[in-house]
């Protein structure tokens, strides 16, 4: 099975009951895995995945963070979206930089450097515009 939709993570997002270690277990059964072969390919004991599932261990150090989001084939993004350590607005803003950030960015840009981009963007706007 590939990897969880959007609406399973929203699912086990904060405030949901069980949070990651719900997202875990649910993965983790929809791949038909037992906790003994998350737990070995991970290198923890099935007791210590248990305790994550259970929610006794809310977020697991990223190491086995990384280690479970391979295993269980998702994104170690993913994992901290459902354990309520991100939020999927939090995760898309974070793609594009901010017009402030922009701004910044280009205050410390050479003028040459700075005029090339703004033909750049122009040039993407008449695109965009014919597109539309």
């Amino acid at each position: 099975m590939a990897r969880m939709s959007r609406r399973d993570i929203i699912d086990y997002s904060p405030g949901m009951e069980g949070g990651l270690g719900a997202y875990i277990r649910k993965r983790r059964i929809s791949l038909g895995l037992t906790q003994e072969n998350v737990a070995d390919s991970a290198g923890i004991g099935r007791s210590h995945l248990s305790q994550i599932e259970s929610g006794k261990i809310g977020l697991p150090n990223a190491i086995i963070r990384r280690k479970l989001a391979d295993i269980l084939r998702v994104r170690h993004i993913d994992l901290l979206i459902a354990a309520g350590e991100l939020r999927e607005d939090e995760v898309r803003a974070g793609a594009a930089p901010t017009p402030t950030e922009l701004d910044e960015l280009a205050d410390r840009m050479p003028a040459q450097a700075r005029e090339a981009l703004v033909g750049i963007a122009r040039e993407l706007a008449k695109v965009s515009l014919v597109r539309n």
